[in-house]
């Protein structure tokens, strides 16, 4: 655990913001010593001057409130990045300043990860939403056969979430996607699959098997050859602790207001489709812009991503296919999906009718904690980050 005194103190941490926010090159000694500029990435489109000096403040209020260590933005409209910044550190101990490229665990957005594979292949064909379980991996237990693609990407699969802490931070690696379907295959169902809405990131394992089977590939090589290759998403990749920073962020947890420690070893192996990427906050900004473009994915495609899903009763969920769903009339939907996971948590955010999008990256997580703690001080809330730049605030 790390002591009191080997944390990075607050104040020292928003100067840190603040040098970031105000576009410096972020900088490190190297073993002679001598100062060198360790960042790159970074982008701030004059055009969105008085945006970004507000989106600066919004990410100085997200630090403080949850105690980051480091941090990285960026925001696309309508297809361009326009502002993509790094803030505090990457590696509190050595000191080594995040970067714009930093790739930080994702979490959870590594289901939009997912959601954008399925949408490739449902374009090429290769997949339907309402393929089965058993049409596409028959050995597999016959209570699972049943469920639909469409259920699995919905949370209406019936499949359960983690149970123990022991799942949550993983420890035993797997080789593969399929290999990781024992921790949960062989339990009960929650409920009849399509009758009900229960959020579950081994569903979206499940879902990543189902790619694995229609393509023949392992499922890291097939993201990588329909989604980050055609992004160019450089920065993004299955969590790695030997890639070191600034390329990767250090992870940290977050036990209590004012207790930020190093965080355990954690295995992500278990969880690659549903909760297991690294990836800077640029790489998932242009996830999010490409998913609004149609040469990318067909605007079908999109509606199926972004769309509430319901329920037989006709009951929306809140939840589309790899993003919630957020509907405020008369303002446009907007599609999110949050991020917590061991030593990390992250935000991706999409306006589609603006063509705006956000992305946020964090080396701070609460997955270790007795109980979430609560923010140091009040958050922003995530929409006021897109309203200076032309999307719903």
């Amino acid at each position: 655990m790390m002591a009191h005194r080997d944390r990075l103190p607050l104040l020292a941490l928003l100067a840190a913001v603040a040098l970031a926010a105000c576009g410096a090159p972020a900088a490190s000694r190297d073993d002679a010593g001598q100062v060198r500029d360790t960042c790159s990435g970074a982008v701030a489109d004059p055009e969105y001057a008085t945006a970004i000096q507000a989106g600066s403040t919004f990410m100085e209020r997200a630090m403080a409130a949850f105690e980051a260590p480091g941090a990285a933005v960026a925001v696309a409209v309508h297809g361009e990045v326009v502002w993509a910044a790094a803030f505090g550190l990457a590696d509190t101990e050595a000191g080594v300043p995040a970067c714009p490229e930093t790739a930080f665990r994702v979490g959870s957005v590594s289901k939009s990860i997912t959601a954008a594979a399925l949408a490739r292949l449902l374009d090429a064909g290769a997949i339907d939403l309402d393929s089965t379980v058993g049409d596409l991996l028959p050995d597999l237990p016959r209570e699972l056969h049943s469920i639909t693609v469409a259920q699995l990407g919905h949370h209406q699969s019936g499949i359960r979430h983690y149970r123990t802490s022991g799942e949550v931070v993983n420890r035993q690696h797997f080789d593969s996607v399929a290999a990781g379907l024992s921790i949960f295959a062989g339990s009960p169902l929650l409920f009849e699959p399509g009758t009900s809405s229960s959020y579950s990131s081994y569903g979206y394992n499940l879902l990543g098997a189902l790619l694995e089977a229609v393509t023949g590939d392992d499922y890291g090589s097939l993201v990588e050859r329909q989604v980050l290759d055609v992004v160019g998403m450089i920065s993004t990749t299955p969590d790695d602790a030997s890639v070191q920073p600034p390329a990767r962020a250090r992870p940290y947890e977050r036990l209590a207001v004012a207790q930020v420690v190093p965080a355990p070893v954690a295995d992500l192996s278990d969880r690659l489709p549903s909760g297991g990427w690294s990836a800077s906050a640029s790489d998932l900004a242009r996830l999010g812009a490409a998913l609004l473009d149609d040469s990318f994915i067909s605007p079908d495609a999109q509606d199926a991503l972004f769309a509430d899903a319901a329920l037989p009763d006709g009951e929306t969920t809140g939840y589309g296919i790899g993003f919630e769903v957020a509907c405020n009339p008369p303002g446009p939907c907007l599609a999110m999906q949050t991020g917590a996971v061991v030593g990390g948590s992250a935000l991706l955010l999409i306006d589609r009718a603006n063509g705006v999008v956000a992305a946020i990256v964090m080396n701070v997580g609460t997955a270790t904690a007795t109980s979430a703690p609560p923010p140091a001080q009040p958050p922003p809330d995530p929409p006021e980050l897109l309203a200076p730049f032309g999307g719903a605030g």
